[in-house]
């Protein structure tokens, strides 16, 4: 779940399990760590982290994969052979939106099409943030 996205209300019955480490009346194991994800707000896509939530978590950007570093992890773990030529084909797709330089020229929507552009991959360009939530008891 991309935890920044979503409805108000889940946010707030979310944030029991991640800050009291419940869920309803049971305790979550000793040691458990609860984590979420969510968009960069620079991507401007609506993602919000309440103030009054954001100031008891970390927050952490992960770093991205090269196409290299991501095939080897593929390999290693059974990706379908297909995926890893898609990659190792259009290297491209593991580039953030922070890496382009002009995305109106590599976009499928663009009327300007781009020879560079890949072959249409959901999801591809998305960087997420991982938001690890701590107890801020004193």
């Amino acid at each position: 779940m991309r935890w920044g996205k979503g409805n108000p209300a889940v946010k707030l019955g979310t944030l029991v399990t991640m800050l009291e480490r419940k869920v309803g009346t049971k305790k979550l194991p000793e040691g458990s760590i609860v984590f979420a994800t969510t968009n960069l707000g620079a991507e401007g896509v609506g993602d919000i982290i309440p103030p009054h939530a954001r100031n008891r978590m970390s927050v952490v950007t992960m770093r991205k994969s090269d196409a290299t570093e991501w095939i080897d992890y593929g390999i290693n773990n059974n990706f379908h052979p297909s995926v890893l030529g898609f990659v190792r084909e259009f290297p491209q797709v593991m580039q953030g939106f922070e890496d382009v330089k002009n995305p109106e020229l590599t976009t499928r929507t663009s009327t300007t099409p781009s020879i560079n552009a890949p072959p249409l991959l959901p999801h591809a360009h998305w960087k997420l943030r991982v938001i690890g939530f701590t107890n801020v008891s004193t």
